[in-house]
């Protein structure tokens, strides 16, 4: 006979049925009319481990009991003092018990059963507007940790598994997400879909949700293969059992065409994103924010392809739309600031980048706690920008702000990792201290090369920064090895123009011609100047200088 008592317990005696009792179990079964006696050494064993879920269906259990016990003693002591009565002669004792009705005590247990689920129901709801706000707070103010955990704590204090909790453990995980704790937010994601797909099945617009919820996260975390995996699976949900032109299917469409995107695949991105913006423009409104997340989508696919004035188009429309349905200290507005200074770096129009960052930073220093990643985003991006003007000290002083919070936030082989150490290799480079560059350089590429596909841009902006650094330290044949593995890149995949053409090329022209190879040397620099990035260069009028003595050799 399975032991019954209750954790923490101990066994105290043993009921004609064969069950073992504690002292809270034995009421229950002395109401029964239940002969009770000690326990038989022969037959007492050690009570079986009980699962947390277990208990805590123990515990509720153990409310309802105690609450049925009291009623039936109140019940049992009308009857009781009846049967008195009725022994003692009293002929009305007989009839009050002929009329005694058992309906009132049947009610009053039902309406407690009512009292408690309905507590339960408004624990739940009252959490679930909790969370509500602050999914939406999060965007505008700094949310702490503590916050968020201590929701998640009122949430498992709560009634078994349901499609509510679901929701509410979605809800938890997209606030995680937002404050930078992304393994958090993967756990309660995990959680979420494992509640639906038995709540629902594996088909199911619910189960689809939460496979896209997890597809972003691990897009966040860098994690690519899980991201890739949870995108399709939701995808293949969604067109199976979705209308063509829903809004969930557009949701799966457009984190594809982000997803690929970041991992180089212009080609799928491209496919993905018009889909979705077939959809979202055919029945969303024009200020939907929704349509501002694609047109973002399509201005980074844009900046990644080097082509900026598409990109300035489309991040533009997307902030028309945030500056008019946003909070001025909404996330998704710094979001778009952060993108739109990055473009306007790119194509040299640095005033306008600064304007951007220093919005971007304004708002993620209000916002965001002091480790956030996206914080060190902002840092990098400025560094960049001051790099760019040469102003090193600037540079490096926002470099090693974004490098502390990465390395101490990230995992040692994730790409925002790479970057910071690809940028810190610049800054060293630029102040001669090659060393410490070599060391950056070579701590990118194995993070780099590791996780990238080998045609990747990342890869072949690394190969053209060793390559610049070999040569200036005078090691021509590294130099030569990398700056080659860059152009193979470029030559493989043409349709994309490289960010550092015209770097690649010059270099490769002051390469041949410190090895005296003047034939190579004069091709490589005509090259240089024929690159579109050539007319918004004022530094190259050294190379126009160099081609025409080679012209003369």
């Amino acid at each position: 006979m399975e032991a019954v008592w209750c954790s923490g317990c101990e066994a105290i005696a043993q009921c004609e049925c064969g069950q073992f009792l504690c002292a809270h179990t034995m009421p229950r079964h002395v109401t029964q009319g239940h002969t009770i006696g000690p326990i038989l050494q022969t037959a007492k064993k050690e009570p079986p481990v009980v699962s947390k879920k277990k208990l805590q269906i123990l515990s509720l259990g153990d409310s309802m009991v105690s609450e049925v016990e009291r009623l039936a003693s109140e019940q049992l002591a009308q009857v009781e003092g009846l049967r008195k009565r009725l022994l003692d002669g009293e002929s009305q004792a007989e009839e009050e018990l002929r009329n005694m009705s058992f309906e009132a005590y049947l009610e009053r247990v039902m309406e407690f059963m009512k009292d408690l689920s309905n507590k339960i129901k408004f624990e739940l709801q009252e959490l679930n507007s909790k969370l509500d706000a602050l999914v939406e707070e999060v965007k505008k103010r700094r949310v702490t940790e503590t916050e968020v955990q201590e929701l998640e704590k009122q949430l498992e204090k709560l009634e078994e598994p349901s499609n509510e909790k679901a929701g509410c453990l979605r809800k938890i995980g997209m606030v995680y997400k937002d404050i930078g704790k992304y393994q958090k937010a993967e756990k309660c994601q995990d959680k979420c879909l494992e509640i639906r797909q038995k709540a629902f099945g594996n088909q199911s617009p619910e189960t689809a949700e939460s496979y896209n919820d997890l597809a972003v996260v691990c897009r966040f975390m860098k994690n690519y293969d899980k991201a890739e995996k949870y995108c399709l699976e939701s995808l293949r949900i969604r067109e199976s059992v979705l209308d063509s032109q829903h809004p969930d299917l557009a949701q799966s469409y457009d984190e594809l065409g982000a997803f690929y995107c970041k991992k180089g695949n212009y080609q799928k991105s491209e496919e993905y994103l018009i889909k979705c913006l077939s959809i979202r423009e055919a029945i969303l409104g024009p200020q939907h924010p929704d349509l501002a997340t694609t047109y973002k989508n399509l201005g980074l696919f844009f900046k990644n392809k080097t082509n900026y004035q598409k990109a300035e188009d489309y991040l533009l429309r997307c902030l028309e739309i945030r500056e008019a349905v946003l909070d001025p200290y909404h996330a998704d507005l710094a979001n778009i600031y952060n993108n739109l200074a990055k473009v306007y770096y790119l194509d040299n129009q640095n005033q306008k980048s600064e304007m951007y960052f220093t919005k971007c930073l304004k708002i993620r220093k209000a916002t965001l706690d002091s480790q956030h990643p996206d914080l060190a985003t902002i840092y990098i991006n400025s560094a960049t920008l001051y790099l760019g003007r040469k102003d090193y000290q600037k540079a490096e002083e926002y470099l090693l702000k974004c490098l502390k919070i990465r390395e101490a936030v990230l995992d040692p082989y994730h790409p925002d990792l790479a970057t910071v150490y690809d940028s810190s290799g610049l800054i060293y480079l630029s102040k001669k201290d090659y060393q410490k560059a070599e060391h950056y350089f070579t701590k990118c590429l194995r993070i780099r090369e590791a996780i990238l596909e080998p045609q990747h841009p990342g890869i072949a902006a690394i190969y053209v920064n060793s390559g610049t650094l070999y040569l200036n330290k005078g090691d021509y044949q590294k130099a030569e090895e990398y700056l080659t593995k860059c152009l193979n890149i470029k030559e493989a995949v043409p349709d994309i123009s490289h960010p550092n053409l015209l770097l690649l090329y010059k270099n490769f022209g002051l390469l041949y011609l410190n090895m005296e190879d003047f034939q190579k040397s004069k091709e490589y620099f005509i090259k240089c100047l024929n690159t579109k990035e050539a007319a918004s260069d004022p530094d190259l009028s050294s190379i126009h200088r160099v081609l025409e003595k080679l012209q003369n050799l």
